[in-house]
Formats: C-alpha cells, sequence, structure tokens
C-alpha cells in the first residue's frame, strides 16, 4: 500500500512516496519514490491543473463546392 513519508535532511522537508507489501510475513518498503519538497511538488500540481493553451485552427472555405452541386 502507498504512503506519503516525510524525511528531514539537514533540517529542509523531503517527501517520498513508499509502497509497503509483506515479504515473509512482515511488512517491508518495496518501492521509494522521491517527490522532492512541498513547494516543487505543489508546482507540479499547479502545472497539472492548469488550463491547456487553445490550438489554432485554419478555417477554409466549402460552401462554394457544395453550393456548385
Amino acid at each position: 500500500m502507498p504512503s506519503l513519508t516525510r524525511k528531514l535532511v539537514k533540517g529542509h522537508p523531503y517527501y517520498y512516496l513508499r509502497h509497503c507489501q509483506r515479504v515473509d510475513g512482515r511488512p517491508t518498503i518495496v518501492k521509494t519514490t522521491y517527490l522532492g519538497s512541498l513547494e516543487r511538488i505543489l508546482q507540479a500540481l499547479d502545472e497539472a491543473a492548469a488550463p491547456p493553451v487553445p490550438q489554432t485552427a485554419e478555417i477554409l472555405e466549402f460552401g462554394a463546392i457544395a453550393a456548385l452541386y
């Protein structure tokens, strides 16, 4: 089961995502993913929530061909 863990390194908090499973009947950390500082995590969330940049569209004339038919 994944959990969020805070670790102090030289007085600065850093966050890790740790996946824990039972191995031989004992809980063991299987995978650790570094997430960074709280500011970095919040910045990544803001970038992910930002609306996409609208794409430009080129409008072509198609009514003249339909009028010929």
